[in-house]
């Protein structure tokens, strides 16, 4: 087998990408949104999972995009796609079937088990300010086999013991408290940041720390986070991208480099 040929340089942008990408398998059903996870799943679709099937909520079926669209309303996004159908259909007939294995959502908050706040800032009663709210990431934290949250920049508000209010249920309290509430789908798998990439404890259902970005340390990431991660003794280095891999992100998925931030941020040298 060919050894890999790992870039030198890439930014924290392309690292999140590429473990987002890493986690489809070749003919999972995925639905995720513009930006970042929709650069995960075709990096994905044009490497190792050539048959993974890519949904957007709003209808769009394994679209072709040629450019970077600027939402989900943006005609670029319907671009060759293999049909253009409506919300009920995707996260009706398809999510609440059980039929979707990975789902990509994004939030302001994540806590301990992996809940999503993407609704307020402050409290319920006395919120201090109001943001877009769940859109379709309550079905998809709720009915996907995997739920992968992507979020950045990865900081201490950013990751409370508990998140101020719950828009899309992660593990909710701990063990056993996604089956008390009737939910079918299988719970976060994993949390992508700019430092580390995340998973749960089997057991307890709290996040543990899995990889970091080879520019932090795992004392980095922890005095970044407001709760006490579960670290285990090996912590990995996040894969960087291959040359294949960031060629297909700078030339094809992102040229304008919106979501990677290949052309404007200070790169990560791949240490030697």
């Amino acid at each position: 087998m060919q050894e890999k040929e790992y870039a030198k340089e890439f930014t924290s942008g392309e690292l999140m990408a590429v473990a987002g990408a890493h986690i489809i398998n070749d003919g999972d059903l995925v639905i995720c949104g513009i930006g970042l996870p929709e650069v995960c799943t075709f990096l994905a679709i044009y490497t190792h999972a050539p048959n993974a099937k890519i949904l957007m909520e709003q209808g769009v079926v394994e679209p072709k995009p040629i450019h970077t669209s600027m939402g989900v309303a943006d005609p670029r996004e319907w671009f060759g796609s293999k049909c253009f159908t409506d919300y009920i259909d995707i996260m009706g007939m398809t999510l609440q079937r059980g039929l979707v294995d990975v789902g990509f959502i994004g939030g302001l908050e994540v806590d301990m088990y992996g809940n999503v706040n993407s609704t307020l800032i402050g409290t319920y009663d006395k919120p201090e300010r109001y943001f877009t709210g769940s859109g379709g990431a309550n079905d998809i934290a709720s009915l996907a086999k995997k739920v992968v949250v992507i979020m950045r920049p990865h900081e201490r508000r950013r990751f409370p013991e508990r998140v101020a209010f719950i828009t899309s249920p992660g593990f909710i309290s701990g063990p056993d408290a996604r089956e008390r509430a009737g939910l079918r789908g299988g719970g976060p798998y994993r949390v992508i940041t700019d430092l580390a990439v995340l998973g749960f404890d089997e057991n307890t259902k709290r996040m543990k720390l899995l990889a970091i970005n080879p520019k932090v340390t795992v004392k980095d990431v922890q005095e970044r986070t407001g709760f006490e991660l579960l670290i285990p003794k090996r912590v990995e280095m996040m894969t960087p991208p291959t040359v294949e891999e960031q060629r297909i992100i700078r030339e094809i998925l992102d040229k304008e480099g919106l979501y990677t931030g290949w052309n404007r941020e200070e790169p990560i040298s791949l240490k030697k």
